[in-house]
């Protein structure tokens, strides 16, 4: 989950890794560092807490760098466990975790090596230290470095008195690009994500798991898992200019908030006409994979997770069996249904650990696999028999929004495919189900409207110690969303639950410090969910309704929206959930875009 950069250039890289650090904070923002490595030795600097500190701090400098941007795992945020991480003439920047780090650092301990910090990556920098010592090269030290370590992860190492960056991909993402494509001058970097690389990198690579690497002026070498050299396909990149502007607003998750009706029209867009589903935009093959699969399985954690959930309840309605599984809970434990599933992999960044686990173990027991995510050249995406983008766009702030809304988006698209595919799809409902998507940018829009009012309900939340949400059918993992988002950015404590389960504990939570939020679409379960309200209300807690009916609530606070009908309703419901949550942060003056303790991309497990 930590962000890694780094640059052999003709001129001098501080700039560069700075602005690749600051685009990679996303990926952790507990400490930073830039390592240098020349002719005239080692220059480290490190911080503990974000980028910007970093760019005030010593003004080390050169041509060849690597940066660091940490989510802490082994050893606290601190200036001392900050990467790059240093072993003599050695600096080194890791992503992911070292499983076996204990027993390697005690090796070293007995062999009179010393220690300065608590991290697991400390045991690499001693590792690449002790091979060169030894005669090693900087490639082969680092090959021969990777054999001792387990566990998945990215990791690039200069050297002093070397103008190069070895560098290792396996389990963790790592790209390599370039700067000039027919100039025989030109830069190489490397980078954790294409985002940091915009504005230097005209073309980029995707190394696979087990390549190791050199980066040396204007050249790049790949050795694969087998030892070979080889060349990685190139791809362009482009620069998205608007994802670094706010604009008119205060921060990232706001933005994207306020970007769902575009995003979602983007993800409708390609997979309809004026009434119909297109199967064939899903796919060479597809409709014959949808057909034949016995049941779909949905490996998903988090945000996705609860996306996975309400598909189920849309592919239930056509007869189609379907699990939603936990990524980093499916993965060990073993599947005899997994042959003959369309196992449905759902991660915005397509390279979160567990999920992308999961999926790899679903195919291996004979799954066919559909990638749904927000990053089309991530390894899920690679991997997966079919691919389906999320087209939400770049997401800066941590907690999910319009990836979330997206993947709704896609996810019913996928059941209503699967179910056309094996025509239990009647032509009145795909008809009216198109239609609704058709709609849903402008029912957002006007769901967007209820920010002031949402407004008041937030200043109200900022005072409570928790909150509650309740919700049936597709609106029952919609409330575990609202309570996550909730959770995620104000950091309040906060449950999600399904309105009828009240009364199996949650009622005793209830009193008049405890606001509840109650998602009441008019929809055939109206009447048993007003009655849940009903209950809350009865025992004096603080009830706050979101409805797309006109049923008489007492004394609630209760804001009115249209959601579309029962195909859209759950992404329409979602925008007043996403403002409440930042709204209340707002109040409580928390780091909205960077919420403590957590990461947009989940590449550890």
């Amino acid at each position: 989950m930590c962000g890694i950069v780094g640059a052999v250039m003709h001129e001098d890289a501080r700039r560069f890794l700075l602005r690749g650090l600051s685009a990679l904070e996303y990926r952790g923002y507990d400490s930073a560092g830039l390592a240098f490595a020349d002719n005239a030795g080692l220059r480290r600097v490190a911080v503990a807490g974000r980028v910007g500190k970093l760019r005030r701090a010593g003004n080390v400098q050169g041509q060849t760098g690597i940066g660091h941007t940490r989510w802490a795992t082994h050893g606290g945020p601190s200036e001392q466990n900050a990467h790059p991480i240093v072993s003599g003439n050695v600096a080194v920047v890791h992503n992911g975790i070292i499983e076996n780090h204990a027993a390697l650092r005690a090796d070293l301990l007995a062999a009179g090596r010393t220690f300065s910090s608590e991290t697991d990556t400390e045991v690499v920098a001693h590792l690449l230290e002790l091979a060169l010592e030894d005669g090693h090269d900087i490639l082969s030290a680092m090959q021969q470095t990777a054999e001792k370590l387990e566990g998945a992860l990215a990791l690039a190492a200069v050297v002093a008195g070397q103008e190069e960056i070895v560098f290792l991909r396996r389990g963790s993402p790592l790209i390599i690009g370039e700067s000039e494509i027919k100039s025989e001058i030109k830069s190489v970097f490397l980078a954790s994500d294409s985002q940091a690389l915009e504005g230097a990198a005209v073309r980029i690579a995707y190394l696979e798991d087990g390549d190791c690497g050199l980066l040396s002026s204007n050249s790049v070498r790949v050795i694969n898992a087998a030892g070979e050299e080889v060349e990685r396909a190139w791809h362009s990149l482009s620069s998205s200019v608007s994802v670094a502007s706010l604009g008119e607003h205060r921060h990232f998750m706001q933005k994207e908030i306020f970007e769902q009706p575009f995003s979602a029209a983007a993800a409708v867009q390609p997979y309809i006409n004026d009434k119909q589903i297109l199967l064939r935009r899903f796919g060479h093959g597809s409709a014959e994979s949808f057909r034949r699969a016995k049941s779909v399985l949905i490996l998903a954690c988090g945000t996705s997770y609860h996306a996975g959930m309400i598909a189920r309840y849309w592919l239930h309605r056509f007869g189609v069996p379907c699990r939603v599984e936990i990524g980093s809970e499916y993965r060990y434990c073993a599947d005899p249904q997994a042959n003959m599933a369309l196992a449905v992999a759902v991660s915005q960044s397509g390279e979160t650990a567990d999920t992308l686990s999961a999926m790899r173990a679903a195919k291996a027991g004979g799954a066919t696999t559909v990638a749904m995510t927000n990053s089309p050249m991530s390894a899920m995406a690679r991997e997966a028999d079919y691919i389906i983008p999320a087209a939400a766009g770049p997401e800066i702030g941590v907690a999910a929004t319009k990836s979330f809304t997206s993947q709704l988006v896609q996810l019913l698209l996928l059941s209503l495919a699967i179910a056309k595919a094996r025509r239990v799809l009647p032509p009145a409902e795909e008809e009216a189900a198109v239609l609704a998507l058709r709609n849903l940018p402008n029912l957002m829009r006007q769901a967007l409207l209820l920010e002031d009012e949402i407004r008041l309900w937030a200043a109200e939340f900022a005072t409570s110690h928790g909150a509650l949400f309740i919700g049936r059918h597709t609106h029952y993992p919609l409330a575990l969303e609202g309570a996550l988002k909730l959770k995620e950015i104000s950091y309040l404590h906060a449950e999600g639950c399904a309105a009828g389960e009240l009364k199996h504990g949650l009622l005793a939570l209830i009193d008049s410090r405890m606001p509840v939020v109650g998602l009441a679409p008019n929809n055939e379960l109206a009447l048993k969910t007003a009655s849940n309200l009903a209950e809350v209300a009865a025992r004096g807690g603080r009830l706050y309704v979101l409805t797309s009916g006109d049923a008489d609530f007492g004394d609630a606070r209760v804001l009115r929206l249209q959601d579309g009908g029962e195909w859209t309703s759950s992404m329409i419901f979602a925008v007043p959930l996403q403002l409440l949550a930042y709204h209340t942060a707002l109040v409580k003056g928390t780091d909205i875009d960077k919420p403590r303790n957590l990461a947009k991309s989940v590449t550890v497990e």
